[in-house]
């Protein structure tokens, strides 16, 4: 849910991934370790929530998707 609601707060940027995990430790406590956050993101992906956008330089960059934003909104009820 952090992973979503910090990609909906940002408004369809793509955002790279050592910001992301920056932004969405300051939403959470404690603080997740690596592990769970590249675990989060891959089950946002596996979902199609969030896609990724991996250039052949620099860091994977990732964004929400219509089904991460539905999904979020649903979330949120």
């Amino acid at each position: 849910m952090a992973v979503l609601s910090t990609l909906k707060a940002l408004d369809g940027y793509l955002v790279p991934e050592p910001v992301l995990h920056a932004e969405v430790n300051l939403r959470v406590v404690p603080n997740a370790r690596l592990s769970e956050f590249a675990q989060a993101l891959r089950a946002a992906e596996s979902r199609l929530w969030i896609g990724a956008v991996r250039p052949k330089l620099g860091p994977t960059k990732w964004g929400l998707t219509d089904e991460g934003t539905a999904a979020y909104l649903e979330l949120c009820k």
